[in-house]
């Protein structure tokens, strides 16, 4: 059972470590859900389907009808050609743009498929496909959290960190949260019990360090929510946040604990934290324009006293249509009513808000939420 906090609210156990487990190695189902293998094609059988001869590409790229035939038959083509003369072959033959874009990336995710393999971690097939085809995710940003995987089952600290810190924004946070994924289509991981072992320990490696480095609080941060995210639980010796290294890192968990359980009396709690410290006040106000880049995040945590949110506007209006009912509570008594003191505004994009708010409504089962959305459009 979770354990009370000294305003009584309920506070998420500690992290625990989750057990490595290794899949059964007569997994055949787990096989048939590997990233597919890479298609190697030859410039020939691209520029056949285009219906052109090496004649006809060595007339529409101006390159000499030697240059095309020396690289006709070679798999490896691409490797061969860059700068002015690939940029020939993409602008003039169909399906050569295509290739270029993604075999680099299906080379990348079948390399870290077979990588984490050797680590005991499977990647799912289907859900990489899912998550970049019907999800929209970036095949870069898959391939970077695929990366970040496997830097932490290898406990490279330093990497991680690198790695890690350019999470932190909108975008690129999607990869992580398919990453992180239990269930769902769009998983990048057949079982995340791995992934949660690797997280924790390195967020166990980087917590003793000594010294400030923003980069490494970064990335604490992104590990402390995203476990917060899966389990419900938090990290106990961020409770007392007197620097905003602690603020930051104590937001991060309260936000994925409070996705994860839906318990109002997290909210709450953070609500009073964020009224009560300047430290903390001053990271709520920081985090969202930095996260949807309204402005660069600032090793310092300074923020202007006034700022366009225009991002934040638009990331927040999607979030109140797609977030549970305590997290719509957050946003309408904790960070919104600090927003539009900042961008009083809201990015030109207050009839949206309204608009979302009102949609919202109807739908909320929560008296407390209703009633809060409901003062809230009525400040608008």
């Amino acid at each position: 059972m979770p354990r009370a906090n000294a305003a009584g609210a309920a506070r998420p156990a500690r992290l625990q470590s989750v057990p490595l487990r290794r899949p059964d190695e007569g997994d055949i189902a787990g096989a048939r859900r590997q990233p597919p293998s890479v298609q190697v094609r030859a410039l020939r059988e691209i520029a056949d389907e285009a219906g052109y001869t090496a004649q006809n590409v060595a007339s529409l790229t101006g390159l000499h009808l030697s240059t095309i035939l020396r690289h006709w038959h070679d798999p490896r083509w691409l490797e061969q050609f860059e700068g002015s003369s690939l940029q020939r072959l993409i602008v003039v033959v169909p399906g050569v743009d295509e290739y270029v874009r993604t075999y680099p990336q299906r080379v990348r995710q079948q390399r870290l498929a077979e990588e984490l393999r050797e680590m005991g971690i499977e990647v799912d097939g289907e859900g990489v496909s899912y998550a970049t085809d019907q999800l929209g995710i970036a095949p870069a940003f898959i391939g970077n959290a695929l990366e970040t995987t496997l830097l932490l089952a290898r406990g490279d600290a330093r990497q991680a960190v690198s790695y890690l810190t350019t999470f932190w924004g909108c975008q690129q946070d999607r990869a992580l949260r398919v990453l992180f994924a239990v269930d769902g289509p769009g998983r990048l991981l057949e079982d995340c019990d791995p992934l949660l072992s690797a997280a924790q320990a390195m967020h166990e490696q980087l917590r003793p360090r000594r010294g400030f480095s923003f980069p490494r609080i970064v990335a604490q941060q992104v590990l402390v929510h995203h476990l917060a995210r899966v389990t419900g639980q938090m990290p106990e010796s961020y409770f007392d946040p007197r620097h905003t290294r602690t603020a930051f890192i104590l937001r991060g968990a309260y936000m994925g604990a409070i996705i994860h359980s839906d318990e109002l009396a997290l909210a709450r709690r953070y609500r009073e934290i964020v009224d009560s410290n300047p430290v903390a006040r001053l990271i709520e106000l920081w985090s969202f324009p930095t996260w949807t880049r309204d402005r660069n995040a600032t090793p310092d945590f300074t923020l202007e006293r006034s700022l366009l949110l225009r991002h934040t506007a638009r990331e927040i209006i999607s979030e109140l249509q797609h977030y549970n009912e305590t997290y719509v509570w957050y946003l309408a008594t904790t960070y919104l009513p600090l927003a539009l003191e900042m961008d009083p505004t809201f990015g030109f994009q207050l009839a949206e808000l309204g608009a979302a708010l009102r949609s919202r409504i109807g739908g909320i089962a929560s008296e407390h939420v209703r009633d809060a959305c409901e003062r809230l459009v009525k400040a608008l």
